[in-house]
């Protein structure tokens, strides 16, 4: 039987455009729906082999002509034809799962596996200890001020013992005699939740952006290694996803954990 490009692709239900992984995709969904241990109908068994031919010539139309020419009528029956569309569709199914395996053994195998491996755990407690930041209460404290001067039209500066605070500057008249500064922080990261500014007569607080609109969805972001370790799929999104979780998830743990000193922060350092 003579095959064209346009009739494989209309057996398989694909566009014209359609690429090789489309192919192989279609083929396989089909290739289940009409084999014959699931679909004895005739129709169902004339789609089948329909499927095989197409899904062959797509792949290599070469191949396939030449395979074609040298047969000649060898394979001329109908439950021969069946037979040989059975044996092909168990070849392609364990050629593609000798392929899943190369692939993944060249992702997760060796010192590179037993580094994702590592990074993907380390990520997964950083995102346990992000969750549990935000359900813990803040801790509060109180420090003397020693010293509150204007920085900027934006901002004024609070010095205090330890650290050296930020305010808006649009409260610097009532707060430029306070003694006393309450900060809430986050338990775990020292996350600046708010600060109250007390004097003798008034007292001002200002409420910061609150962390916890940006731990969680951090948090889940950080669980991305770990998915990746464990739910393999070989597609080129999956590949994408590897990438990103092997070669810039670390620079982005690296940046949070220094950023205003988390890391000595969990270490009780800060």
């Amino acid at each position: 039987m003579k095959l064209n490009k346009a009739a494989c692709l209309k057996t398989l239900g694909l566009p014209f455009n359609a690429s090789k992984s489309d192919i192989k995709k279609a083929y396989r969904q089909l290739a289940l729906k009409y084999h014959p241990d699931t679909n004895q109908s005739e129709d169902g068994l004339d789609k089948f082999i329909e499927i095989d031919s197409a899904y062959d010539f797509l792949i290599n139309p070469y191949s396939y002509q030449h395979k074609q020419s040298s047969s000649g009528d060898a394979v001329s029956s109908k439950a021969e034809r069946i037979k040989k569309a059975q044996e092909n569709f168990q070849k392609r199914k364990e050629k593609e799962r000798l392929e899943e395996e190369e692939y993944f053994d060249d992702m997760f195998k060796g010192k590179k596996g037993k580094l994702l491996f590592f990074v993907s755990v380390f990520f997964a407690i950083v995102s346990v200890l992000l969750i549990l930041d935000c359900i813990i209460p803040n801790s509060r404290s109180t420090e003397k001020v020693n010293s509150i001067f204007s920085g900027n039209y934006t901002w004024v500066f609070i010095l205090t013992d330890d650290y050296k605070y930020t305010f808006p500057a649009e409260h610097y008249t009532r707060i430029h005699s306070a003694d006393q500064l309450v900060t809430a922080k986050s338990f775990l990261f020292n996350e600046v939740a708010s600060l109250t500014l007390q004097g003798e007569e008034d007292q001002v607080t200002y409420n910061f952006f609150n962390y916890r609109n940006y731990y969680i969805p951090l948090a889940l972001l950080f669980l991305l290694p770990m998915f990746i370790f464990y739910r393999r799929r070989m597609k080129t999104w999956y590949t994408l996803l590897y990438m990103v979780s092997y070669y810039v998830m670390p620079f982005i743990l690296i940046g949070f954990l220094v950023v205003n000193y988390r890391f000595l922060a969990l270490l009780r350092l800060y």
